[in-house]
């Protein structure tokens, strides 16, 4: 199996939390919440290098917390690398610092690595969707974990009433992490900056898989992965990743 490199997003705002810290610092269970995953891309073995995206002024408190969180990082290569003003300007940021020469490129992309992103405000991140996303990427060259939609979803218009309702059967809610040929990522990042996007358009590109919708004719592969598997984007999100952690903790005590 080829190798894999990791992106770390972590230089998120945190507005929606409602407090004064940024989510990817507020503390979970005594630890900083980037520290889950974090620690579980440390200890992947198919991660070869992991690239850090972090806010301008967060540098030097980061690498304090590393410090004494992960004193020694298991021999994976760290980078660091300053976020965008938006999710796809972070990863694109990123990308450059890991593969600044496959970018632009339009020759064939084969060989490149395989690359995996993640969001740091997931903290459930698993071995097997490590295993599982990677898998899917180095067989159809893009992956993205997801689950099927269990509620009924209506799409709204301006004024907030109900304008359709789609067919949920066909509905997938997107997760991290996802994983693509590196090669494949760029060049479809690469087509997108040539593009100039505006802060609004730039705004609406949430995940990488949309950048290969929108600038790749590779199709994107969903892979299934847990209903656990949350971001912390609200404090109730919060509660309910101790929630989780505890009955994870419990049930390894039983086992034990």
């Amino acid at each position: 199996m080829r190798g894999a490199d990791a992106v770390l997003l972590m230089a998120g705002s945190g507005s929606r939390m409602g407090v004064g810290e940024k989510k990817q610092f507020l503390p979970l269970l005594g630890k900083p919440l980037f520290y889950y995953s974090l620690r579980s891309l440390l200890e992947s073995p198919r991660i070869e290098r992991i690239c850090l995206v972090v806010s301008r002024g967060d540098e030097e408190r980061t690498q304090e917390l590393l410090s004494s969180l992960f004193p020694s990082p298991g021999g994976k290569e760290l980078l660091f690398v300053l976020g965008g003003a938006e999710r796809c300007l972070s990863v694109r940021n990123a990308l450059l610092r890991l593969y600044p020469e496959r970018f632009f490129s339009e020759g064939s992309q084969t060989e490149a690595p395989l690359v995996l992103i993640q969001d740091s405000a997931r903290p459930f991140l698993k071995e097997k969707f490590i295993e599982d996303s990677l898998l899917a990427a180095e067989k159809f060259g893009a992956a993205v974990l997801s689950v099927p939609v269990k509620d009924t979803i209506k799409r709204a218009d301006p004024e907030g009433f109900v304008r359709e309702s789609p067919d949920r059967r066909s509905l997938w809610q997107v997760q991290t992490p996802q994983s693509f040929h590196a090669g494949e990522l760029c060049r479809a990042y690469g087509r997108m900056m040539s593009r100039e996007l505006s802060p609004e358009r730039a705004k609406s590109i949430t995940d990488d898989g949309m950048v290969m919708e929108l600038f790749s004719s590779l199709p994107v592969k969903l892979v299934e992965g847990s209903y656990r598997n949350i971001k912390i984007t609200t404090a109730e999100d919060l509660e309910i990743a101790e929630l989780f952690f505890h009955l994870e903790l419990d049930a390894k005590k039983q086992i034990g």
